[in-house]
């Protein structure tokens, strides 16, 4: 009999090991479905029907992994779907069994978060239909602290573009100024001199439905942790993510210079490269007062800052800063022969070959068809 394994994201190749050893079983005897992969393509209902054809396998769900807690009532209700007698759930390395109706119970908490969604829904939209943009002045004389607001969530990823990018930017900043990032999830390549403040130990996250106004919960913790500190940063830096306007409302009401980064519309991106947005008219007032709060904008090519203007950005608040690396980080000279064998010999390519390598992320964000 088949097993399925549903996750929050697709399991990395140690992980999917690990997994055939506690359910003693072969590789072929397993099938991995996420969460994240299943909603990105396919529709709700295909989903459903996912699920349903699969039936007859066992059934593990999977809560191993950083923030799975979030999820943790959208894969119960997914796990429901199959109507088994008992399940199988992965928690701290540990196998145990679950009846339909505790799964059921436990889902639950679903319909509460569902509610607090759309409650910040429309205190969002109040919030924004009467407050106006007020960007504060920013003199980086006067700045001697920052704080780094790391509002996207990456779920169980590792490596990529965009973990490099933050990684290099806020470690770029500590040595400028003293710097706070403020995250909900384990750093990643960011330094050790870094101050890092997780309001995971404070505010508690759960994600339900509609998804896409889950960012709003982010918003509100983000904005809490700023409000309530009796002394507040002399400037805030944010990228733009989805639905998410903390930094920007932030400034509007303690009147803090906001350095905004833009890696294009995710609003454009939502509608045009996925399955579109089931509020796009919120989503578009959010990086609009974010656009408008801020005192800088950073983007990363000429293209962006033409899309900024078109959009009614001053010219003088952007500045266009391409994305680099570190050189020393990537100088051949730090690889003696010996480890160049070695790496080699690991990956099965010999000496005398020449390899062309990628590193980052690749999608139609790129322009790949």
């Amino acid at each position: 009999m088949k097993t399925v394994i549903l996750s929050i994201h697709q399991p990395i190749a140690k992980e999917k090991v690990n997994f055939e050893k506690l359910l003693n079983l072969n590789a072929d005897e397993i099938q991995y479905l996420s969460i994240f992969e299943l909603k990105h393509t396919l529709s709700f209902k295909n989903i459903i029907k996912l699920l349903l054809n699969n039936r007859s396998s066992n059934f593990v769900l999977n809560l191993e992994g950083e923030n799975t807690e979030y999820l943790e009532y959208i894969l119960y209700c997914f796990g429901l779907v199959p109507m088994k007698f008992k399940y199988k759930i992965l928690l701290k390395k540990q196998i145990r069994t679950i009846t339909f109706t505790r799964l059921f119970f436990k889902s639950l908490g679903v319909y509460l978060y569902t509610c607090i969604n759309f409650s910040n829904f429309i205190k969002a939209y109040t919030t924004l239909k009467f407050i106006k943009a007020e960007p504060a002045q920013l003199d980086f004389k006067q700045i001697n602290n920052i704080f780094y607001l790391k509002t996207n969530m990456w779920f169980g990823i590792k490596a990529g573009g965009s973990i490099g990018h933050i990684a290099g930017v806020v470690n770029s900043l500590q040595k400028l100024f003293k710097l706070k990032y403020i995250t909900c999830e384990t750093p990643i390549m960011i330094d050790k001199n870094v101050e890092i403040v997780d309001l995971n130990s404070t505010y508690k996250v759960r994600f339900a439905a509609p998804y896409e106004l889950n960012q709003l919960q982010l918003t509100s913790i983000f904005f809490k942790y700023i409000k309530n500190l009796k002394v507040k940063p002399d400037c805030i830096y944010q990228r733009v993510t989805i639905y998410n306007f903390s930094g920007a409302l932030a400034s509007r009401l303690f009147n803090i210079p906001l350095i905004l980064e833009y890696n294009g519309s995710e609003v454009w991106i939502q509608s045009n490269w996925s399955q579109g947005l089931k509020f796009p008219k919120l989503a578009l007032m959010i990086e609009n007062f974010c656009l408008n709060q801020a005192s800088r904008i950073v983007t990363i090519s000429n293209v962006l800052r033409d899309e900024l203007i078109s959009r009614g950005v001053p010219t003088h608040i952007i500045a266009t800063y391409p994305n680099c690396i570190d050189p020393e980080t990537y100088n051949y000279k730090n690889f003696s022969t010996t480890s160049r064998h070695d790496i080699r010999k690991s990956l099965g390519i010999s000496d005398d070959e020449t390899v062309f390598t990628f590193i980052g992320t690749f999608g139609a964000w790129h322009g790949v068809e």
